[in-house]
């Protein structure tokens, strides 16, 4: 059976144990071949030996040197994909590969002149990110391959050390109109974000690239830029200094095909923004500070849209949300927020209200459409504001947030809390829970929970750690007592002191003396008297 696959990364193989490894007839049937992370593989070129059928080359990592590369290539004809990350390559020449599609030498330290890139007439996809690749080296690119339709030069330091010279000019370095004779861009794709380009730069780039579909401009210098496309879709304009009429004057005129619109953190976004746009889908507004006003009269204009993110928009207070076709909404860590309206928006199935601190009033038309709940960071009145709403959610875990997911007409509750809270530490969620049990649940359940929650807190004081403080001590044991003071309420007359013993899973008199031992604190061994008593 002819081995196809290889995968040898992260090892210390070097050149005489590759020299041994491929045979040639492993070489003429190999058709991925990855060796990334190998830093002892400088000279991997064996003379003689073919890879007819390798398509992909995963060299990352390695210290291979630029004369090897070309001697290397040269042997491998179906080449279509070139991964050559995190090198030691300065300035390789690449040439002569009909089939080449994709090739990538991001964070390769050392790329200030870029690959010598000849008669690749394939190449569909290039990725320089966070090289010191020049300006010159685009240029050179640019003009030699026009068929290459995305570009990632993000975080090139030292791009734009000197401009980009790509439409013809005449003897008086005046830029003149292009000829047939002048090669056409096909360029569809360009990253320039957190780059050094600036306005006249970015109009000479897209004067040359006029079939660009997307362009990513985060974090440039970018203050009033000349766009006009009417093939523009998607465009990046976050961490810039664009200012709310030149985007006002950007979507309605020069750029009416956009679909994605990007705005967060934009140092010049003020609340004279006045996005229309019938064909906008998705628009991003995290950090801004515009005020409820301003964002009520965007989901107006912009009646298709179906995304809007507003996280960390603090000067928000008081919203409504009225869009019929809207679906994803993102609220979090808008710490201003207070009143929060939704009516109208029978397509909004996921929300993110995660780390709202101040959120005391919550309404909306249709809870049972919310799919997707994401919410975290939370306790007291925003909790129980949002459980309030959302009654036919149950729990579960994503990316280390708490989501509340449609449960479909199941059984109402926090299911999955009513099996694992003899092993959960999140006290806060467990809160919540106790309230949400005690209305929904019976009493039994809640007197389990307030048990836990009891255990937990008293543990917290027997196991402190430096950063814990007597404030916070003297707050856990009341609470300790708190709870324990419900539980007690509850099962007593059910089923006797014994099921409070068990729902702690150990004696509490037994907790008492250790903590006893720990704390020195005169009122913290008046209140363990004092719990003592209530048991």
């Amino acid at each position: 059976m002819a081995l196809r696959y290889i995968k040898i990364t992260n090892t210390k193989l070097c050149d005489l144990d590759f020299q041994k490894l491929m045979q040639p007839l492993i070489a003429s049937n190999v058709e991925h071949l990855d060796l990334s992370g190998c830093k002892n593989l400088r000279q991997i070129h064996i003379e003689g030996l073919m890879y007819p059928k390798l398509t992909y080359l995963d060299i990352s990592g390695t210290n291979v040197y630029d004369h090897v590369l070309p001697k290397l290539l040269s042997q491998m004809p179906n080449l279509k994909t070139l991964k050559a990350t995190f090198s030691q390559f300065k300035g390789p020449r690449i040439e002569n590969h009909k089939n080449l599609t994709y090739l990538s030498m991001r964070s390769s330290r050392f790329l200030y002149q870029g690959p010598l890139i000849v008669n690749c007439p394939s190449l569909q996809e290039v990725d320089f990110s966070r090289t010191p690749i020049e300006t010159k080296a685009i240029n050179r690119l640019f003009l030699s391959h026009p068929g290459i339709k995305k570009y990632d030069l993000s975080q090139c330091y030292h791009l734009l050390d000197e401009p980009f010279k790509l439409l013809p000019r005449n003897h008086m370095n005046i830029v003149v109109p292009m000829d047939d004779h002048h090669p056409k861009s096909h360029c569809t794709d360009i990253d320039i974000s957190m780059t050094m380009i600036d306005d006249k730069s970015l109009e000479e780039l897209l004067g040359y690239h006029k079939s660009v579909s997307s362009l990513n401009l985060k974090g440039t210098r970018i203050e009033k830029p000349l766009i006009e496309s009417t093939m523009l879709q998607w465009l990046d304009l976050s961490q810039t200094n664009c200012t709310s009429p030149m985007i006002n004057e950007l979507v309605s005129l020069h750029c009416p095909n956009l679909s994605y619109l990007n705005l967060g953190n934009c140092l010049g976004l003020t609340n004279d923004l006045n996005l229309a746009s019938q064909t906008l889908t998705d628009l991003n507004l995290y950090l801004s500070k515009l005020n409820n006003e301003t964002i009520e009269a965007t989901l107006e204009n912009c009646p298709n849209l179906e995304s809007l993110n507003l996280r960390g928009c603090d000067t928000i207070n008081t919203l409504t949300v009225q869009h019929p076709k809207l679906k994803e909404l993102n609220l979090s860590c808008c710490n201003q927020l207070n009143v929060l309206t939704i009516k109208n928006a029978p397509n909004l199935n996921q929300m993110d209200l995660s780390s709202i601190i101040s959120l005391n009033k919550l309404k909306m038309s249709d809870p049972d459409n919310i799919s997707n709940l994401i919410f975290s960071q939370q306790e007291g009145s925003t909790l129980n504001t949002i459980l309030n709403v959302f009654t036919k959610l149950k729990w579960t875990k994503r990316m280390n947030s708490d989501v509340l997911r449609s449960n479909h007409g199941s059984l109402v509750g926090l299911d999955d809390i009513r099996e694992t809270y003899k092993s959960t530490t999140s006290i806060w969620k467990l809160r919540a829970a106790f309230e949400h049990a005690m209305k929904n649940d019976g009493p039994d359940f809640a007197g389990d929970i307030a048990a836990r929650i009891c255990y937990l807190y008293m543990l917290s004081c027997t196991t402190p750690t430096s950063s814990m403080t007597k404030e916070y001590t003297t707050y856990a044991l009341n609470e300790a007592i708190g709870f324990g003071e419900k539980a007690l309420s509850i099962w007593i007359p059910m089923h006797g002191l014994k099921k409070f013993h068990q729902g702690l899973h150990y004696s509490l008199s037994n907790l008492i003396d250790l903590y006893k031992m720990r704390l020195e604190n005169v009122k913290l061994m008046e209140n363990s008297k004092n719990l003592e008593t209530v048991i």
